[in-house]
């Protein structure tokens, strides 16, 4: 049995793996691989998405999923935070599906040095991806290439990802929302992906999600199969 718990576990060929078994997935392959296991699973009292995937996708495959409080795990262990990494690699495996080629796309990430940010420049890292980070002075990412002018950092942008505005320092991200007009300036066919839950009004504006360059909810019906395929690959299946 593998485990997950940062993409360079996997590595550029394992992810690729995941990927081939996603694609099976969502053919209909392999829905009884999981007939006769159980799956105990603990998530934190927030998530919402990973955990309704997860917990459908170990089911659809025949397996039992058994929820845990998350207050179970509050022992002496000490337990690695695992979270925000699997959301975004679900994310590339749909850009996998949308764009020529998703490894020549340019990223742009606007947020702060928090897990999302962190996941996107580890998957940027196995997968040799063109990644920059914007934000304000005294938030940026060790090892990755910032620039603090969001108008110039779009300019050369395929692919936008936001996080949530930090709770105590929304005042310094104010200047850094995303809005119609600075997409329109990015290079063109750039896809807006906002992790979600996003605030309009704050990291994105209204008029933003509801223009052409939002990627759409949609974008996340990858994350089933995506998880699914995690589950076969740890398992060696």
């Amino acid at each position: 049995m593998k485990h997950l718990i940062r993409l360079s576990d996997f590595g550029e060929k394992g992810i690729y793996e995941v990927f081939r078994l996603a694609d099976e997935l969502r053919a209909g392959k392999h829905r009884e691989a999981l007939h006769g296991k159980t799956a105990v699973l603990f998530f934190p009292s927030a998530s919402l998405r990973t955990r309704v995937t997860f917990e459908k996708g170990v089911a659809s495959l025949g397996g039992l999923p058994i929820l845990f409080p998350p207050e179970t795990l509050d022992k002496k262990e000490d337990l690695r935070d695992v979270a925000g990494y699997l959301a975004n690699w679900a994310d590339l495996y749909a850009l996998s599906r949308i764009r020529q080629d998703f490894r020549r796309d340019h990223y742009l990430f606007i947020g702060e040095a928090g897990n999302i940010g962190r996941a996107w420049k580890e998957a940027a890292d196995v997968l040799g991806l063109s990644f920059v980070q914007c934000c304000p002075q005294g938030f940026e990412m060790d090892g990755v290439k910032v620039c603090h002018d969001l108008d110039e950092a779009i300019a050369d942008a395929d692919i936008v990802c936001t996080d949530a505005w930090p709770g105590e320092h929304r005042e310094a991200f104010r200047t850094f929302q995303v809005t119609k007009r600075r997409m329109e300036a990015a290079r063109p066919g750039t896809l807006l992906d906002p992790c979600p839950p996003f605030t309009c009004g704050e990291e994105v504006s209204e008029d933003v999600i509801d223009s052409s360059f939002f990627a759409g909810y949609s974008f996340k019906s990858c994350l089933l199969e995506v998880q699914q395929a995690v589950l076969l690959s740890c398992l060696e299946f």
